[in-house]
């Protein structure tokens, strides 16, 4: 059987590991969480996987041949449109390059690297492309989409980059990456959300009717979505029902996200998780159903099936 070891990095509550979780051809080697609650949430589901820690201090020499996929969305605070923009100047940006570091000493066939669509207008596009020249200075051939969450099954405008490399040329990553266009997950033209419908079709929104078919993005400000065409605003998210309305829970929160409802529901510090550290680890994670995708292409491509 095929098998593909990986070694997640900036690894959150591990959306890529459940979103293989039905695919027993991968396997984790290492997590690398710093973190608190997060890092619980990964000795729940994984205690037998060893969390590394802090990127900044490891040695990927010493997985040296141990790994055939790394994956990690480095910190996105610094190039949001909702941040700074500080871009790889910020403190937290910054750690795309030990990404980088990392990936040369373990010198894996793949890598998924995921990241907020700012990422590619930050400081005038200059630090992508300073990001693609060190990929391609390590020998790695990129293919790089812009995917969106609500074309894998889940009711939430979600758009993320991801960038896709390969060692051995650049049709492994396109492969993953591109299908034919009568079969794209992202069409032309999709159906767009709607403020006109019926009370209880949907959400509601700041006090206001706002109850699209497709929610805003999920933030991990608490159960609140970024307003479209409004980044720097931010939404609380409540349910409209026909008795009145409530806040979105954890649970649909989860779903929304692609988790199983419960996912994050672990102890933590002795007794159950609280909702906020719950929300923020769901709306910082990837989401399931996307990298599911690709995790599925990468190994067809493995397998030569695509």
């Amino acid at each position: 059987m095929t098998k593909i070891r990986y070694l997640s990095l900036f690894s959150g509550i591990e959306a890529f590991s459940c979103a293989v979780k039905d695919m027993p051809e991968f396997e984790p080697v290492a997590f690398a969480e710093i973190e608190p609650f997060p890092c619980a949430v990964l000795q729940h589901h994984y205690p037998d996987v060893p969390n590394l820690g802090d990127v900044t201090e490891i040695d990927g020499r010493m997985l040296d041949g141990e790994v055939d996929l790394m994956v990690g969305g480095p910190p996105c605070q610094d190039w949001s449109v909702i941040g700074e923009r500080a871009g790889l100047d910020g403190r937290r940006s910054i750690l795309a390059l030990d990404f980088l570091r990392i990936l040369d000493d373990v010198r894996p066939s793949w890598f998924v690297v995921e990241n907020v669509p700012g990422l590619l207008s930050c400081n005038s596009g200059a630090d992508y492309q300073l990001l693609l020249q060190k990929m391609e200075e390590l020998r790695y051939h990129v293919a790089w989409r812009l995917l969106d969450s609500r074309h894998f099954g889940l009711p939430q405008r979600r758009k993320r980059v991801y960038i896709v490399g390969h060692s051995d040329g650049w049709a492994y990553p396109a492969k993953v990456l591109f299908e034919p266009e009568g079969m794209r997950r992202d069409p032309a033209e999709m159906p767009e959300e709607r403020e006109e419908d019926p009370p209880g079709a949907g959400a509601g929104f700041g006090g206001r009717r706002y109850v699209p078919r497709i929610a805003p993005t999920l933030t991990a400000s608490g159960a609140c979505f970024s307003r479209p065409g409004f980044p720097n605003q931010q939404l609380n998210a409540l349910v409209v029902e026909d008795d009145g309305v409530r806040r979105l829970t954890i649970e649909e929160a989860e779903k929304l996200q692609g988790f199983p409802p419960g996912y994050t529901a672990v102890e933590w510090k002795g007794r159950p998780a609280p909702d906020g550290a719950r929300y923020k680890a769901v709306g910082n994670s990837f989401s399931v159903n996307v990298v599911q995708w690709i995790a599925k292409r990468i190994l067809m491509v493995e397998k030569g099936e695509l």
